[in-house]
Order: C-alpha cells, then sequence, then structure tokens
C-alpha cells in the first residue's frame, strides 16, 4: 500500500512538473541582487512569454498570476513579480487577489499599481477605497495616491477626512488627491480646508493641481486665491493658469503685475505674455510700458518682439528714441523681428546704439522686403555704412550693381567699402562687370582693392575655366598690379588659355609680370606646365626668377603639387637633379622621390648619398625606399650596401636587416 501511494505521489508531481510553466513557477521565484536569479531566470522568461501572448490566452494566464499571489506559500518576488505582469494583462477577474496584498507593506505597491491600470473600473476604486480605513500608515499613503490617480470621487469625503486630520507624508498625499480627483466636491474641500503650517505648501500645489484639471469658474477661484498666497512658485503658477483659463483677467492680471513690485509675477508675467497667444495680452503690455521703469520696458520691449504680434510695432519703434541703452537696444532688436521694409530706414538711422546691435538687427529680419530696402539705403552717405554690412551678412547678392557704381564715388572710403562688399557678394553671373570695373579704374589703391575683389569672387566661381576668360580682357587692358594679379589666379583655372595668358607674362619683358607667371605655373593643377619651368630654370639670366622656376618645378612633382603618374613624376625629379645645385634644391628633390619608391629614384639618390650637404636627407629617403621594396633589384642592392656603411646606426641596422632579408628570399 505504501508502495503504491509512493508512486502515486511521485506520478503527481511529475505531472505537476510537466503542466508546470514560467508562469506557475513564479511561485518559487527569488531575487539574489547581483549574485543573480536563483531561479534560473523565471521571470524574464515569464515577461518575454507574456509579451507575445494573443488575445485569447490572456485569461488563462491571468487565472495563473492570481494563483501566484493568492499562495499564501508562494515567494514575496514571486507575487510581486506577478503583480507586474497583472498590471499589464489584469482585469476585474484579479481584484480580489490583489485587494488581499493591500496591506501588506511591501507588496501592496505592486498591488495597487495593478489596480490603478484597470482605468474606469468600479470593482477596482471599491478595493481601494475599501482598503484605506484598515491599512497600516506606509501603506494608506499609496492607496490614497492611487484614489487620486484614478480620481475616484467617491472617496472624496474619506480623502478630505485624512486631509483635515492626518500628519505628515498622508496629510500631503491626500491634499494632492484631492487636486487630481478636482470634482466641485474635491475643489470646495480644498478652497475652504485650513491646514497646518506643514502642509501649506502641498496644500497649494493640490489647489494648482486641482485647478488646472478643472478650469471654468472653479479654476478662476482657485487661482485668485493662490495669487495671494506668501509663496512665489504658487503665485505664479495661479498666474499663468490665469491667463490660459480666461484671457480677459489673465491679461488684466500680467498688465498690473508688470507694474507691480512683485518679482514672481513680473516674471511669470513676462511668461505668459511669450506664450499666451491673444491679442488682449499684446494691447494690455503696451498700455503698461510707460509706467514701468526701464529694466521692466527693456524685458516687455523684448518679449512684445519674440511674441511676434505686429500691433506692438508702433509702440516699440517709438522706444527707439529712450535714453535708456538697455531700452533702446531691446527696441531695436524687436523692431526687426516685427517690421518690414518700412523699419530698415528707421533702424539704420537710429543713433546711440552700436553699429553691431543695429547690424545684428537688421540681419535677422525676415520679411522679404527688407533686402530691397537695405541695398536703396546705400544712397544715403549716413546709412551706408552699416546698410554694406548689413549686405555682406544678409548675403544679398541683388546689390551688385548698386556696389559697382559706390566704386567709382569720391570718397575713398566708400569706394573701398564696395570694393570689400564686392569681393564677397559678386558670382558667376556679374563677375564679367566686376572685372569691368576694376579694369578701368586709375588709382593704385583702388587697383589693390580691387584686385582683391576679383580674386576673392574668382575663388567661389565654380567654372573657373570660363570666368578667366574674362581676366583676359583685364589682362590686356588694366595696369600693371591689375595684370599681377590676373596672373596669379591662372593656377586655379588651369586652363589651356590660363597657361597662354602666364607664357604672355612670362615673355613680357617685365620682371615682376615674369615671376608672377613663375608662380602661378609652379601651383598648376597639372604638369601642363613644366616644360615652360624647366626651360626657365635653364636658360634664364635672372638667377631670382631661375631660382624660382626650378622650385617650382622640382614643387610640381611632390605629392601635395600637380596631378600627374609616377613616371611623369620620376621625369620631372630626374631633369631637376641635372641642373640643380642649391643644397634646398637637391632636398626638395630628395623629398619627392620618397614617393615614387622604384630604381629609377633609387638611381638618383647614390649620387646624393655622397654629398655631404644632403647626405643626410637621402639616407633617410633611400632607407625608407627600400623599406618598402619586397624584392632585391640591382639599385636597391647598390644603396643597401652603402647605407650598411652609414655612420647613422638606426640606418645602417635597416640596411642589414633588408639585405639579410633579401637573401633569405633568395634562397
Amino acid at each position: 500500500m505504501k508502495k503504491i501511494l509512493a508512486l502515486m505521489l511521485v506520478m503527481g508531481f511529475a505531472g505537476q512538473f510537466v503542466c508546470a510553466d514560467e508562469f506557475d513557477d513564479l511561485a518559487t521565484y527569488k531575487y539574489c541582487g547581483t549574485e543573480g536569479d536563483s531561479s534560473g531566470g523565471i521571470a524574464y522568461e515569464a515577461f518575454e512569454k507574456l509579451r507575445k501572448l494573443k488575445a485569447d490566452e490572456k485569461p488563462a494566464v491571468e487565472q495563473k498570476l492570481i494563483a501566484v499571489i493568492s499562495n499564501k506559500d508562494a515567494t514575496q518576488d514571486g507575487k510581486a513579480w506577478a503583480c507586474r505582469f497583472l498590471q499589464i494583462i489584469g482585469t476585474e477577474a484579479s481584484v480580489p487577489a490583489l485587494s488581499g496584498l493591500l496591506q501588506d507593506e511591501i507588496l501592496s505597491t505592486y498591488a495597487r499599481l495593478s489596480l490603478e491600470r484597470m482605468t474606469g473600473s468600479k470593482v477596482a476604486a471599491k478595493a481601494l477605497r475599501d482598503a484605506l480605513g484598515n491599512a497600516p500608515a506606509k501603506t494608506k499613503i499609496g492607496i490614497v495616491s492611487s484614489l487620486g490617480m484614478i480620481r475616484d470621487t467617491e472617496a472624496v469625503q474619506d480623502i478630505e477626512s485624512l486631509a483635515k486630520m492626518a500628519e505628515g507624508d498622508l496629510a500631503k498625499a491626500a491634499l494632492m488627491a484631492l487636486g487630481k480627483i478636482a470634482d466641485g466636491k474635491s475643489a470646495d474641500a480644498l478652497l475652504k480646508m485650513d491646514v497646518k503650517d506643514a502642509t501649506k505648501q502641498a496644500h497649494w500645489d493640490a489647489l494648482i493641481e486641482c485647478a488646472a484639471r478643472t478650469g471654468g469658474e472653479t479654476a478662476v477661484s482657485i487661482y485668485e486665491k493662490a495669487l495671494a498666497s506668501d509663496s512665489q512658485q504658487h503665485r505664479s503658477a495661479a498666474l499663468m493658469g490665469m491667463c490660459n483659463v480666461d484671457s480677459g483677467k489673465g491679461a488684466d492680471l500680467v498688465a498690473s503685475s508688470l507694474k507691480g513690485e512683485d518679482k514672481a509675477l513680473i516674471s511669470a508675467a513676462l511668461t505668459a505674455l511669450a506664450t499666451v497667444k491673444d491679442e488682449k495680452f499684446t494691447s494690455k503690455a503696451v498700455s503698461v510700458l510707460n509706467d514701468v521703469s526701464p529694466a521692466i520696458q527693456a524685458k516687455v520691449i523684448t518679449v512684445l518682439g519674440v511674441r511676434g504680434d505686429k500691433t506692438a510695432l508702433k509702440d516699440v519703434v517709438a522706444l527707439l528714441k529712450s535714453e535708456d541703452k538697455a531700452v533702446k537696444e531691446a527696441a531695436v532688436m524687436s523692431a526687426a523681428l516685427l517690421g518690414d521694409a518700412g523699419v530698415v530706414k528707421i533702424l539704420l538711422a537710429t543713433d546711440g546704439v552700436d553699429e553691431k546691435v543695429l547690424g545684428k538687427a537688421i540681419e535677422k529680419m525676415s520679411d522679404p522686403t527688407v533686402d530691397a530696402a537695405i541695398v536703396s539705403a546705400l544712397g544715403d552717405a549716413k546709412a551706408r555704412s552699416l546698410a554694406v554690412s548689413t549686405i555682406i551678412s544678409r548675403n544679398v547678392s541683388a546689390a551688385v550693381p548698386e556696389l559697382l557704381k559706390l566704386t567709382k564715388n569720391d570718397d575713398w572710403n566708400v569706394r573701398k567699402t564696395a570694393w570689400n562688399a564686392l569681393g564677397v557678394l559678386t558670382g558667376e553671373d556679374k563677375f564679367g562687370d566686376l572685372v569691368a570695373a576694376v579694369r578701368d579704374v586709375k588709382h593704385d589703391y583702388d587697383i589693390t582693392y580691387g584686385a582683391i575683389a576679383v580674386r576673392r569672387s574668382f575663388g567661389g566661381i565654380n567654372n573657373k575655366a570660363k570666368a578667366f576668360s574674362e581676366l583676359i580682357s583685364a589682362y590686356d587692358r588694366g595696369g600693371h598690379k591689375l595684370k599681377i594679379a590676373v596672373l596669379e589666379m591662372g593656377s586655379t583655372a588651369a586652363s589651356s588659355e590660363a597657361l597662354q595668358l602666364e607664357i604672355k607674362g612670362l615673355n613680357s619683358g617685365n620682371a615682376d609680370l615674369a615671376k608672377a607667371a613663375v608662380k602661378a605655373m609652379s601651383a598648376w593643377q597639372n604638369p601642363d606646365p613644366a616644360d615652360e619651368l624647366l626651360n626657365v630654370a635653364k636658360t634664364s639670366k635672372d638667377e631670382v626668377l631661375q631660382i624660382l622656376a626650378l622650385r617650382g618645378y622640382i614643387s610640381m612633382a611632390q605629392p601635395w603639387g600637380a596631378k600627374m603618374n609616377d613616371d611623369q613624376r620620376m621625369e620631372i625629379l630626374n631633369n631637376a637633379h641635372g641642373i640643380a645645385k642649391r643644397a634646398d634644391e637637391k632636398k626638395r628633390i630628395i623629398s619627392g622621390l620618397r614617393s615614387v619608391r622604384n630604381d629609377a629614384s633609387l638611381k638618383i639618390l647614390i649620387g646624393y648619398l655622397n654629398d655631404a650637404e644632403v647626405k643626410l636627407d637621402a639616407e633617410r629617403t633611400a632607407s625608407d625606399i627600400l623599406r618598402h621594396m619586397k624584392k632585391a633589384t640591382p639599385e636597391g642592392e647598390k644603396v643597401a650596401a652603402l647605407l650598411a656603411k652609414s655612420e647613422d646606426k638606426r640606418t645602417r641596422e635597416n640596411a642589414e636587416k633588408k639585405i639579410k632579408e633579401w637573401e633569405k628570399n633568395k634562397k
């Protein structure tokens, strides 16, 4: 008999094990903190399964969770997780089981949060109300909070009693719950309630919360009461609230607050003025501008600009005549935000304000008519300087024709300003006009600044080859300085037409033009001018020009020079090697050889390894080339043998290492 009973027990246990799943196993779950989950990740696995449940599977799982929290032998951790899961899928079916946990000081939180999630459930609400009376002090705070969260109007009387009779956190929780419930009864209770000093702040919090939720006349009554409080925070909140529920009273309140001395209300009034979009607020704020201090004036004007109501523009502009600097600057910025082309002239003529402030204000103006107004101001001598700087900052390219006219002004400072602006603003479409203007000037200063303008404008043009054709006429008809400037720009265009002009300058017989041409060809983007530079380096009788040409010729072969292949690079370096006499020229050649890395480069380096002036540079470059050579070559072996005798230890060791590597590869 005992054997049969034992067998049945074993079979029963096995049956439970087979049928059990993650939700059943929560009853034995224990969390072990940083040491890990002693139950093999049951909670995590259950949560993953819960997320994937289909609608028709949820009721069965809910019953399993109910069984866990109803099981007196289940672990506290398991019950807590079951409650968490019921927050997701719980229905009124789980209310009785959850209610049984509301008195538990630890599990009460999990249980009431599940009840809170049952939106609109009278059964869940009743469970919370019923638990309130007998709950321990610690859990009672949470239950009151939950009743407030679900806005249970049937709990108002009980919560009101707690708010009046309780102490500390429980009283504060009760007050806030009344604020969240926010019906007629809770609002009336809060308005009539006398509270102790310890809960006064919580009382005001609850009143403001209640007003925000109720709105209408009830909210107005609450805000009016809060405005008389001794709490800056709540006076400010009441003002903002009033502006949102009653714009008429709110606008009046903003005006009176701005005229008052309550800093908290002044700050709140400015915030309301900036955020509440109602025309009443603009007119009320404008009406008090003459009744407030300059400091408040400046703040109000600033907010009026941000507010964007153009009806305030007239009053803002009037304050441009203020004797207070802060007020005047605020008026400038706000007038710019609110105004259109008509304001531009006024701002440009405003005295007593730093040009940077005026310029920044006009720069930010968004009305589409503003640019034309700024351009027209170029004709006003008094406003011209500021107009030009603003045109530049706004990138008003439409101003180019007017600026070109100013390059013929009798005042040199005006012409200089115009040239500077033209360099920034002239695009490809007007580049020919700029070149023509520079070509026709006679004064040296104009040529200098005009050339700078052309160079700057040319730098921003995409089709430089096309634009350079405009410069050819300037070279032919322009003065000496302009010719030099044109030649200097040739390398950027790097077209065949530009190269022909450089050759023309080189052969002009003028030393300055020849130098400019050599420098430009040295910076060419392709190797087209190489032969011309080599010819000058070989044949020129001008030593300076000869040196410049050879340096430029060698520079073309550098990695950062003209775009070319290794054969072209090697040809240039070999040609330069044949005529280079100065140490700096040889060093430039050696530097270029480092990027080629072949037998031809090593052949040139062999000669430099015996040249005391450049020996060290040659050894370093040769050593670097050898380091990258995988197989031995005749020239490579010669250079390695020479480097193996170097006075420099590191160079010598590297060469010996390479020789051994090659010998090993041969075997």
